[in-house]
């Protein structure tokens, strides 16, 4: 309800020739274009709305027309072109008119002809040129006739066979030629009958075989060459049928068949193992189906699946090629990551990620054993872990892996003795005890080893001698002490983002700083002062990632700075990190997502929830593995994906006119916009 729909219980949905979804609800009729509703109800001041808002069933004719089954107001006609509603209601003296107002099943046939499901009132079908009904009910005295008068659904087969599903009378098949019905009832004697005579839904699959979906009795196959039943029913075995009150039954495009339920969530069939896969509602994973009870499923021509749902509202699948991968925290396993807040990913010359989690954990995962190891700070061990957070991972041109934290110190990874080397610098946190906090670890070309603190400047590490030097604001032309990110460019200078110091040149031989910050006045200076991410690209171009100045490119020409920011198209003005894939383009992580930027023309592609990709990722938690695959690490846990995976969708759908304003007030026509040809 809260996007637009009438109502959360959803019974049907189907997709006219334009392109338009409907959506019939338990309170009225939906029309969706892809991006608002409009809602049509029965109004008592006006005769040509609909006759009642609760929905059963619908189907469209090759006139364009949309018949609507309604419970309690008859059939509806639906007119697109005038959006009028012609209704066809039961007259107790009229023999040919509409045997019963309660409509659970509309169906039209390949020859186009209009059959409708009845209440208590049996199978009607719809003559056109007479504008009237004929009837098939029950007679006891006839076992050729309609075998019962409370109709749940009616489908017709590859052979033409007609079949009608009703309420405790089984399946039948209508010879339209004699107006004759060939019944299909459980026995509870023969194993090779129809599981139930409860038949709320029946469709035929790929293979020619008949799928009955029962109320309380399961599940029921039946292949019409062998003339042979087969029933499946929910059962302790977890790769049964998840329950036995099956109200819809589906074949999508792909071949897979799903069976829904009422109460026990969604199936798919499995027909190699002859089994099931259930999917249900989680109430912690917001991806999960919204409702276990299942009304209805339907594939628009796009190929995305729809799921109507009760109290659950419509759900949406879109199938396309899962372009992002996540990995989380998995309560009650430890083979999982320890914690879904991540600060730093890598990854080592062996293989192994490694994710520094908030909460004084490391994770160390070994992709060729699906293996999760989780380092964790102990006080009383002096090899464990030093630190509350993992705030950086680095492996030198040594191979040596570094780690850095906060509240710790350096320290570097074990790997014979799977333990930690705690660095001593216990001279620094004299000078300043703030540089514990080590933010980000730089190797440059020289093979020097940089860490940037936040709070005690920029340390220069000469491994060999294990000395420090310490650059800070007292003691050098260094903007800030609070280091966020290092890189060098292709002239062999470091540059230093700091918070809220803007940016820093160093030129190392003469260790000299230059800096560049933000002037409100001057469009061409760093767009702010927080840097949060620096990146040198494989071509010498040097990019700025900053906190709320998006994304910052530097000209080395004439030293300014070309910005992007949201109005440019960026998902977040609030850079966290910055990747470039193999073909050139640059890969942002954001809180508000990921954008993907062709630098050479500057067109940005944004990804999101609705792409797959977690919404708010924390800065310097980026890394691209040596096989080309991007890590970003965030508050919800990892997003990884291949950029070459990263396609976009080809399917061109139809345009159309929904609505037409003139000085913002809408003008209707006498046709629908949608229908109208010319606009005087």
């Amino acid at each position: 309800i809260k996007d637009g729909l009438s109502s959360n219980t959803i019974n049907v949905v189907i997709q006219d020739k334009k392109g338009f979804l409907w959506i019939g609800t338990e309170e009225g009729l939906c029309r969706y274009d892809g991006f608002s509703f409009k809602i049509y109800k029965h109004s008592t001041s006006n005769k040509n709305s609909i006759s009642h808002n609760y929905i059963w069933s619908m189907c469209q004719d090759s006139a364009g027309n949309i018949w609507i089954a309604t419970d309690g107001g008859g059939l509806n006609k639906f007119n697109p072109v005038y959006e009028t509603f012609t209704h066809f209601r039961n007259d107790p003296d009229a023999a040919k008119s509409l045997s019963s107002d309660i409509v659970q099943s509309v169906y039209i046939d390949k020859s186009n002809t209009l059959w409708i499901g009845t209440w208590e009132g049996g199978l009607n079908k719809y003559n056109p040129d007479k504008n009237n009904f004929t009837r098939y009910t029950n007679n006891p005295d006839d076992p050729s006739s309609l075998n019962n008068n409370n109709i749940f659904t009616i489908f017709e087969d590859s052979r033409n066979n007609l079949w009608i599903g009703t309420d405790g009378g089984g399946a039948s098949i209508l010879n339209r030629d004699t107006d004759r019905f060939t019944h299909f009832r459980n026995d509870p004697g023969n194993r090779n009958s129809i599981s139930g005579n409860n038949i709320v839904c029946i469709t035929e699959d790929s293979r020619g075989n008949i799928w009955f979906g029962t109320y309380g009795s399961g599940l029921c196959r039946y292949n019409p060459f062998e003339n042979k039943f087969t029933s499946y029913k929910n059962s302790s075995y977890k790769n049964s049928l998840s329950g036995n009150n099956i109200w819809e039954i589906f074949q999508d495009s792909r071949g897979l068949l799903w069976i829904g339920t009422l109460s026990n969530g969604l199936n798919i069939y499995n027909p190699k193992e002859d089994n099931f896969i259930q999917l249900k509602n989680d109430p912690v994973n917001p991806r999960s189906i919204s409702s276990d009870y299942i009304r209805k499923m339907f594939e628009d021509k796009s190929g995305v699946l729809w799921i109507g749902t009760i109290a659950g509202g419509l759900n949406k699948i879109d199938r396309k090629p899962e372009k992002f991968f996540h990995i989380k925290n998995e309560p009650g396993n430890p083979n999982s990551l320890s914690k879904n807040f991540v600060y730093s990913v890598f990854e080592d010359v062996y293989g192994d990620i490694w994710f520094g989690t908030y909460q004084k954990e490391l994770n160390r995962y070994i992709p060729s054993e699906n293996k999760f190891i989780h380092y964790e700070s102990n006080p009383a061990n002096p090899e464990s872990l030093d630190g509350q957070m993992v705030r950086s991972i680095f492996e030198d041109s040594y191979g040596d892996l570094w780690i850095g934290t906060y509240f710790g110190s350096l320290q570097k990874f074990d790997r014979k003795n799977n333990s930690f080397i705690r660095i001593n610098l216990d001279e620094l946190i004299k000078e300043n005890p703030a540089v514990v906090n080590v933010r980000t670890i730089y190797e440059d070309k020289e093979r020097v080893l940089w860490l940037g603190t936040n709070g005690g400047g920029l340390l220069r590490y000469d491994r060999t001698k294990n000395k420090f030097k310490r650059y800070s604001e007292t003691n050098s032309e260094l903007s800030n002490d609070h280091i966020l990110s290092i890189c060098e460019d292709r002239n062999g200078f470091l540059w230093i983002g700091t918070y809220g110091g803007g940016l820093n040149r160093l030129d190392k031989s003469k260790e000299i700083f230059t800096n560049y910050s933000n002037n409100p006045e001057d469009k061409t200076s760093i767009s702010d002062n927080v840097i949060t991410e620096l990146y040198t690209a494989h071509g010498g171009d040097l990019w700025i990632g900053t906190y709320f100045g998006g994304l910052n490119k530097f000209n080395f020409d004439n030293e300014s700075f070309t910005c992007y920011t949201e109005d440019d198209g960026l998902a977040g003005n609030l850079i966290c990190d910055i990747i470039e894939d193999s073909n050139g383009f640059l890969w942002l992580s954001t809180i508000k997502g990921i954008t993907k930027l062709d630098p050479n023309t500057g067109s940005i592609k944004n990804y999101d929830y609705s792409s797959g990709a977690l919404g708010e990722y924390n800065p310097g938690a980026g890394f691209r593995t040596k096989s080309g695959w991007i890590y970003f690490g965030g508050i919800e846990g990892v997003t990884y994906f291949h950029p070459d995976s990263i396609r976009e969708n080809n399917f061109i759908p139809g345009i159309v006119i929904s609505s037409f304003k003139k000085l913002n007030t809408e003008v209707i026509f006498a046709k629908n916009i949608a229908y109208t040809d010319t606009i005087q």
